[in-house]
């Protein structure tokens, strides 16, 4: 509920203010280059806070007459002075120097149009107002866009820890929002209390109030402003102004009067004494400070930050905008009434990324000709027919529901459920987080708990969207509930990358009808072996994942089986070196080698050797791996065996053992039973087991290894796999 009305406060904020956001974001963006030209032309005879006032005026006193005021302006100092010629001049000097120099650069006149269109919309008062209210606006949304991130990541220790990738959209509103956040609402306050003070509601500049006195009439010598003790101690960037006594006769009481930016002085001009001073309280400091804070005066680089946090204002404005129109995009569509629907599938999507999924299995359902409706969570209504439930749920924050599906544990325990019904829970979340799709599994907890309720399929919980793992469950699924596996699409959120044929071997020599490919990205991508390869035969049509292994030269290389009807096979076993295609990688860091590893066990058959050559060669420090692989014949073999030999000779690979199913009528499984002193001593030291093949042989392998610890009282396999110490890519 909390999170709802956050969400729908941001959302609103956002949408009345909008379009004036978006002015005061472009005209602040510039008018920030503005503040780095000044900042540029102040510091270009060198740093003030290296020279004092009373330099500044012996410089003056050695090459003009009479000096009657100093004014700082824009870096250089604009003296009104008397020439040694007699005239009266007002010029501009280098401050350092007193050498004349031109008046400041006229200001661009996007700059004045901008500055005005910033302070009024072109509106004089009425749209200082609006100004205003804008800058409260947006430290509002900027508050519960804050809310918003501590939810999303669980607590506030946690706003800079990793943020999970969703789409393109979602990630970058996240993670700018973190390094923005402060810059922004630095940005709102100063401009609503900037706004307050042009309209009189707090006080504005205070006016100095100096004490008077009067003068010894028997002092008739002046002092020099050189000369003058406190002139001597402040900066010339301290410095706003000094104005020089005009009568140098006591009974007429003229003093020096120099103002700085934190106080006014009065100085007696026959003993350079300070005769008044009046220090701005904390009111006018605030003032220059708040002035400071919103125009980036008096540092370059806040100025930059000003220019880029005005450019995430934008592009906030832009990626929210895509965020609420996937979220409106994704609403429920139902061809049956849920009355007439054998299958309910009840929805909790945070960003609308855990729909595109449900939406999935819906349009599966129907080309299986079945009945289903599709709903929130939240929508939850115990039914009085017979049906099966199945719930597609993310989780939120640390442990939490989405904001559609928060309602629905509530729902379900007060709910009386007359019908007994099947159900399967399939949870999102990711890994990098502590309560890994903890609300699916607390749905879960409830659902077995009703008495009228039998569990269908085994929770599935996909890490960061892995279509591996989404794939690997709805297959058992679909299994379970007699359904067709069809190929349905998941839209897409992502963009492909190009990628270049740099080798490729002819499939129809192989007698498995094998291939190696290698490819190469059009740019710098980072991937390890054991990531997956996701390539879409055509715009529209499902990807299809494969494993990879890491070549030389950041290549990418595969081992792939032409399959007469497999549409993507067929596909890459047609290219030809140089050609190009379009792909993308998928992070699986679930399949990567541990960091620091003295030792690995990898088993394999056939193509699923691809990532474990790629382990090898990345095996640099030279730690054990022991490879076991299998197949059907040597001649399915002769594709990885010069390469595998070479890394063995390299001793990449310590102990390689192959074993082939006509030959013998024996599989992997078998190699793993014959090593089965050596997979028990690896279970107890820790060394990783890393599994990747056929989802046959990968079933076969788990059940010797489990009879390994049986036999050897070690822990059960469970335990291994829970630990990440077996780890499995199965297909």
């Amino acid at each position: 509920m909390i999170q709802s009305i956050w969400r729908f406060s941001h959302f609103f904020l956002a949408c009345i203010s909008v379009f004036f956001l978006i002015g005061a974001s472009v005209s602040g963006a510039i008018l920030s280059f503005s503040s780095i030209e000044q900042e540029n032309a102040t510091k270009q005879f060198g740093d003030l806070n290296s020279f004092s006032v009373a330099q500044l005026c012996d410089s003056l006193d050695k090459k003009y007459k009479e000096t009657y005021s100093i004014e700082m302006k824009q870096g250089l100092a604009q003296v009104s002075l008397l020439t040694n010629e007699g005239s009266a001049e007002t010029i501009y000097v280098n401050p350092i120097n007193a050498q004349q120099v031109s008046s400041p650069k006229k200001e661009s006149r996007i700059y004045s149009l901008s500055r005005i269109f910033h302070r009024s919309l072109l509106l004089k008062t009425t749209g200082r107002i609006l100004v205003g209210i804008s800058s409260l606006l947006l430290f509002f949304i900027a508050a519960t866009g804050f809310a918003l991130l501590l939810r999303r990541q669980g607590s506030l220790a946690n706003v800079f820890k990793k943020i999970s990738k969703d789409d393109f959209y979602t990630y970058w509103h996240a993670q700018l929002s973190r390094f923005f956040m402060i810059a922004i609402v630095l940005i709102a306050l100063s401009g609503v209390y900037l706004s307050l003070e042009r309209f009189e509601i707090v006080p504005g500049e205070q006016t100095p109030i100096h004490e008077a006195k009067q003068n010894d009439l028997n002092q008739f010598n002046t002092v020099k402003a050189s000369d003058v003790p406190v002139f001597k101690d402040i900066t010339l960037a301290s410095l706003e102004s000094l104005v020089f006594p005009f009568s140098p006769f006591p009974e007429d009481g003229d003093h020096f009067q120099i103002k700085t930016i934190d106080s006014d002085l009065v100085v007696d001009q026959f003993t350079g004494e300070v005769i008044s001073t009046f220090n701005f309280g904390f009111q006018q400091k605030f003032r220059i400070w708040s002035y400071a804070v919103h125009t980036g005066k008096g540092s370059i680089s806040w100025s930059v930050i000003l220019c880029m946090a005005c450019c995430s204002i934008l592009f906030f404005i832009f990626t929210g905008l895509q965020i609420s129109l996937k979220r409106l995009k994704y609403k429920k569509v139902n061809s049956f009434t849920i009355s007439q629907s054998e299958y309910i599938i009840l929805v909790g999507s945070e960003n609308g990324n855990t729909m595109r999924y449900a939406r999935s299995i819906y349009d599966l359902l129907i080309l299986n000709g079945r009945t289903v409706f599709l709903d929130y969570l939240n929508n939850y209504k115990a039914q009085k027919h017979k049906h099966q439930l199945l719930v597609v749920t993310s989780t939120y924050g640390l442990g939490e529901a989405p904001a559609n599906a928060n309602k629905f544990l509530k729902k379900f325990n007060k709910a009386k459920h007359a019908v007994s019904f099947d159900f399967s829970v399939l949870g999102f979340g990711s890994r990098n987080y502590p309560d890994f799709c903890q609300f699916a599994i607390d749905v879960e907890e409830a659902l077995m708990k009703e008495s009228n309720t039998t569990k269908n399929t085994d929770i599935g919980l996909v890490d960061q969207q892995s279509k591996l793992d989404f794939e690997s469950w709805k297959a058992q699924w679909c299994l379970n509930n007699g359904l067709s596996n069809s190929n349905v699409k998941i839209e897409e959120n992502t963009k492909y990358d190009e990628f270049e044929v740099r080798a490729i071997t002819n499939a129809d020599l192989h007698p498995k009808l094998t291939f190696r490919l290698v490819l190469k990205a059009n740019r710098n991508i980072e991937f390890t072996s054991g990531d997956l390869l996701a390539i879409r035969p055509k715009k529209g049509e499902q990807e299809r994942l494969y494993s990879i292994g890491a070549g030389p030269n950041k290549e990418i290389v595969l081992y792939i089986k032409k399959h007469f009807l497999g549409a993507c096979s067929q596909q890459l076993a047609s290219l030809s070196q140089n050609s190009k295609i379009e792909a993308r990688i998928v992070s699986n860091t679930k399949f990567h080698v541990p960091p620091d590893y003295r030792s690995l066990i990898l088993i394999s058959n056939g193509t699923g050797i691809a990532p474990f050559i790629g382990m090898a060669v990345e095996n640099k420090s030279n730690a054990r791996i022991d490879l076991f692989w299998g197949g059907k014949s040597a001649e399915d073999y002769k594709l990885y065996e010069e390469e595998l030999m070479g890394l063995k000779a390299n001793n990449q690979i310590r102990n390689l053992q192959t074993i082939f199913s006509l030959d013998k009528n024996q599989y992997v499984q078998q190699l793993i039973k014959d090593n089965q002193a050596e997979i028990a001593e690896a279970l107890s030291n820790g060394t990783s087991i890393m599994i990747c093949g056929s989802i046959a042989m990968g079933q076969g392998v788990l059940n010797e290894i489990a009879m390994i610890c049986k036999n050897n009282n070690l822990d059960d396999i469970e335990f291994y796999k829970d630990n990440g110490q077996i780890k499995m890519d199965c297909y």
